[in-house]
């Protein structure tokens, strides 16, 4: 952990991934996660983390790519 915490570090710093795939920067609750394809994702609540699951790597790479935009606005 000490030689990479970003490895092990929430994705989207901490907002809740399956918001972020939708455009939207929303705060997480850090007791709703999942991990996928090597990376901790945490979300608002059960049912983001539910449908996140459905398609791990679509919603995944959706949120990747409007966090580019949305890293440095506030989390509603």
């Amino acid at each position: 952990f000490k030689a990479n915490p970003e490895k092990y570090a929430p994705q989207f710093g901490g907002s809740c991934a399956m918001n972020m795939s939708s455009g939207v920067r929303r705060e997480a609750d850090p007791t709703v996660w999942v991990i996928s394809n090597g990376n901790l994702y945490v979300f608002a609540g059960t049912g983001g983390a539910s449908r996140f699951k459905q398609d791990a790597s679509a919603a995944a790479a959706r949120a990747s790519e409007n966090w580019k935009t949305l890293k440095n606005t506030p989390s509603q």
